[in-house]
């Protein structure tokens, strides 16, 4: 042990492909046998230890897993480089015959396929997906933990031993439940793993995820904050738990300079007050919006909400707001919107605020709302119905417009004729 310290702790890199019982395949898979081996299996039976800490039962799970239940997770969009499929030769005999009696196999070992049979399996690209699958539909009273063992496939562009592999057996030890209890599972693991690695003397570093993938996903969202017009933050703790995601989120959101015009709505269970101190960096001027539940939202009142929800606050001038309309005007105060529509209202009713709230107070907003476009359209209608009339009769706007223009020009005639005598031009 007092070897391998000071090799890592020169931070010499040790070539595994030269260790005794290893040996590498290009393909992307690793052999080994005695001592590496029987590391192996400890290292293994300390992550089945763990798994006890937490009363985990193992589960054993086949290589396959069902491609229809993958794709409830949405794995083939989301991974589609590294999915590998069991393919099989269809099994008709016209087809066999052609494979066999072809060329199978070519000289650089590439193998010269006929017709497949269709494809209803996956080589499992990771342990964890088979509990999804096995606990599907099922209500928990509590968090459950679970471990398994599965021998995973994942393609990829390059490999590197021990490091990124086409195939590699996954220890997994699962916590199913709410947000705040897989946190606190991550965190209470982490140390476990932080601990024994400071045991033995050797160095660890968290790395975020490095698959392709995932940098096209943060490329993606960088470009998606930098050009949004409304910005919807739904439960998310990154502050706190994600520093690194926060402040990509924070230069992409902040990139088009000052932001004046921009919503920020923020769905959290905390209070108003820490929710909106906790996301201060991405409010700007007074858009923002807080609600309680995702129901109150303007993701659950518009779900196509880059054409509804802009519709309907740009060209409807309609503001969602699940709170009834206040009693009292002083109420109004930290509701600008409510208080401006209250405004108009009563500017439009020839009232006070005060007497509309007494007709109004305690509705819902959207009664108040539609009391408001009846009251639009009737002291707009009139106006609407003239200007119609006016559009529909040309010839008596031209007459207007010819005795106006009649009338101008004799005004402007005498008005002509005082400035010359005061100037002493001589009349014509």
């Amino acid at each position: 042990m007092s070897q391998a310290s000071s090799q890592f702790e020169t931070e010499t890199r040790v070539d595994v492909r030269s260790l005794p019982g290893y040996r590498w395949d290009e393909s992307g898979q690793s052999v080994l046998s005695g001592a590496l081996l029987d590391l192996y299996r400890r290292i293994d039976n300390m992550f089945l230890r763990w798994a006890g800490d937490c009363q985990a039962p193992e589960f054993f799970f086949p290589t396959f897993i069902s491609a229809h239940e993958l794709g409830k997770l949405d794995y083939f969009r989301s991974f589609p480089q590294l999915v590998t499929f069991p393919a099989v030769l269809d099994a008709s005999e016209t087809n066999l015959k052609s494979f066999a009696e072809g060329e199978p196999l070519d000289s650089q070992g590439c193998v010269h396929l006929t017709a497949l049979d269709s494809v209803r399996n996956v080589l499992t690209p990771a342990a964890c997906y088979h509990f999804y699958v096995l606990f599907q539909g099922q209500t928990l009273e509590e968090p459950r933990y679970v471990t398994t063992r599965a021998t995973c496939f994942r393609r990829e562009n390059h490999y590197l031993p021990l490091e990124r592999q086409w195939n590699f057996s996954m220890r997994e030890i699962v916590c199913i439940g709410s947000s705040d209890e897989v946190k606190s599972f991550l965190a209470r693991y982490r140390e476990k793993v932080d601990a024994f690695f400071r045991s033995v003397n050797l160095p660890i570093q968290w790395d975020a995820a490095t698959d392709p993938f995932f940098k096209r996903e943060w490329k993606v969202l960088r470009w998606a904050l930098r050009n949004a017009f409304t910005l919807t933050i739904f439960g998310y703790r990154a502050p706190d738990t994600d520093r690194k995601a926060i402040e990509v989120m924070k230069r992409a959101w902040k990139g088009k300079g000052v932001r004046q015009f921009e919503q920020t709505e923020i769905i959290e269970r905390m209070t108003e007050g820490e929710a909106t101190e906790r996301w201060r960096p991405f409010i700007f001027s007074g858009h923002w919006d807080y609600r309680r539940t995702f129901y109150e939202s303007s993701m659950a009142l518009h779900p196509r909400r880059s054409c509804e929800a802009l519709y309907e606050r740009t060209v409807m001038a309609r503001w969602d707001d699940p709170h009834p309309l206040p009693q009292e005007q002083k109420e109004l105060e930290p509701r600008p919107e409510a208080d401006n529509l209250v405004g108009i209202y009563a500017a439009l009713a020839d009232t006070g605020k005060a007497d509309v709230l007494k007709q109004f107070g305690g509705a819902q907003f959207s009664t108040f709302k539609n009391a408001l476009v009846e009251l639009l359209v009737a002291k707009l209608a009139p106006i609407n119905a003239e200007m119609r009339r006016l559009a529909d009769n040309p010839a008596y706007i031209d007459s207007v417009l010819a005795d106006g223009a009649a009338r101008a020009q004799r005004i402007a005639s005498e008005t002509m004729k005082a400035v010359k005598d005061i100037v002493g031009f001589v009349h014509r």
